[in-house]
């Protein structure tokens, strides 16, 4: 340290130039405890601190907006009943809760004059909590960054996704008859490699894409096809990237005449 410096030979540096030199994490720390829960699944006051780098203040403020939340679930540790546990609640969404997507569903239906009817309220709360509340944890939460209400149309798009999907096969359906398992990957398959052709600036993998599309299939049957209409109608829906690009292309396939050529190979194989 220089003895001589003093503080009249001191340069300080005005917020402008202060930013350079020591920029600020801009972070949203409700998805940064959730995130460090995800990797840690339970965890204490000290384990949290270690993890996100936040300040204590930081940590406790959103620690109790996310409990009154119900976004996350305390308890006393069995081992040492002086430390707190804090996890995940199992049945929300991580960062946001389901009641708040099903509120902003129905917004957007009393838009367009329609409602969600109990049953189908019941069947998108199952897929919010079994398949997409999944992909929060699995895919949003690894985002660099990342700010607590865009998780809302992250939710909102996966859940559109579904919808097209649901919708194509039951148009499919209608034409040909029931579908299975097999008959469904491969269909979604062909229509991987078509949609590569058709949209050739979108850069995608095409076996990839018909994965993650197979997996959907798991879930979109949970979805009532009353729901997939008028979901199908909204703004939000309109204007959503899959339905944008995707979706037209997926029904314009499903019930094109290709299907019934794949279909009719499919059967005379066995």
């Amino acid at each position: 340290m220089n003895k001589n410096l003093s503080l009249s030979s001191v340069t300080y540096l005005n917020k402008e130039e202060s930013k350079y030199l020591m920029p600020r994490r801009s972070v949203d720390p409700s998805s940064e405890i959730a995130k460090a829960l995800v990797t840690l699944g339970r965890a204490s006051f000290g384990d949290l601190l270690k993890e996100t780098k936040l300040a204590e203040p930081t940590i406790a403020r959103h620690l109790e907006t996310l409990g009154v939340q119900k976004l996350i679930l305390a308890e006393r540790s069995q081992k040492d009943r002086r430390k707190v546990l804090y996890a995940l609640n199992p049945g929300e969404l991580g960062v946001i809760t389901v009641n708040e997507v099903l509120e902003s569903i129905k917004k957007e239906l009393e838009a367009i004059n329609e409602e969600l009817d109990l049953e189908e309220e019941k069947a998108i709360r199952n897929i919010l909590v079994n398949h997409i509340r999944k992909q929060v944890l699995d895919e949003y939460l690894k985002k660099e960054k990342y700010k607590r209400e865009d998780a809302l149309s992250f939710i909102l798009d996966k859940l559109s996704s579904l919808v097209s999907v649901r919708r194509g096969l039951s148009l499919v359906e209608s034409n040909v008859g029931s579908l299975d398992g097999k008959k469904q990957a491969a269909m979604l398959k062909e229509f991987a490699k078509i949609f590569k052709k058709i949209n050739p600036k979108i850069k995608l993998n095409a076996d990839r894409m018909a994965k993650q599309m197979a997996n959907l299939i798991e879930v979109v049957d949970e979805i009532p096809i009353t729901f997939a209409e008028k979901w199908m109608g909204t703004k939000y829906f309109e204007e959503s990237s899959f339905a944008s690009f995707a979706g037209p292309t997926l029904l314009g396939f499903m019930i094109s005449p290709h299907v019934a050529k794949l279909l009719e190979k499919m059967n005379s194989e066995k």
